[in-house]
């Protein structure tokens, strides 16, 4: 029998909020399916597995941020609007992923994190579009080399992303003022 798409997109919210609170593996298709007030037969109705849900839940989230980017690039021309805009993009996106959640996605998805990775990897020109129009309108300084800035930005989100560094580490205030004045 075929579920009116209403249903198949409402169980794809539940299992997203579900797979980014709790983790692939604590993410149940019988607490999906009863969140939504259906049988568990009913829901493989509409997916055929659990692998099915977690790859389709990754496939919307990565779909929403190419949109936002693409929006993004076509909504202005001012970049530092753009970087603004891009590193809200990006870091909103994280916050909704909680850390256990990600690391359980690294362990016990390899493939879907590879794909989240290799989706990250490929769109890496972004940033480093932003700086070279930044410095070509004289708007971000012209002697910090775009290929470098850009390393910098990259593996500091890298780091942010793997949850076997920065989660793992506990930092203290600074004991004296970042700033001099």
């Amino acid at each position: 029998m075929t579920q009116p798409p209403e249903l198949r997109e409402r169980l794809l919210d539940i299992a997203e909020e579900k797979m980014f609170r709790l983790g692939y593996r604590s993410m149940s298709v019988d607490s999906i399916a009863a969140e939504a007030g259906i049988s568990k037969k009913t829901l493989y109705e509409v997916f055929p597995s659990k692998e099915t849900i977690a790859s389709l839940v990754i496939d919307r989230m990565l779909q929403r941020v190419e949109q936002q980017m693409e929006g993004i690039f076509k909504g202005t021309s001012d970049p530092v609007r753009k970087l603004q805009l891009v590193v809200t993009t990006i870091t909103g996106v994280l916050s909704r992923i909680q850390r256990p959640a990600m690391e359980d996605m690294k362990k016990s998805t390899p493939a879907l994190w590879e794909r989240i990775d290799r989706f990250r990897r490929e769109r890496e020109g972004y940033l480093k579009r932003i700086l070279v129009d930044g410095m070509e309108k004289g708007v971000f300084r012209e002697d910090i080399h775009p290929d470098i800035a850009t390393a910098v930005y990259l593996t500091s989100m890298r780091t942010i992303l793997d949850p076997e560094t920065c989660w793992h580490k506990v930092f203290s205030p600074p004991r004296r003022p970042l700033t001099t004045s």
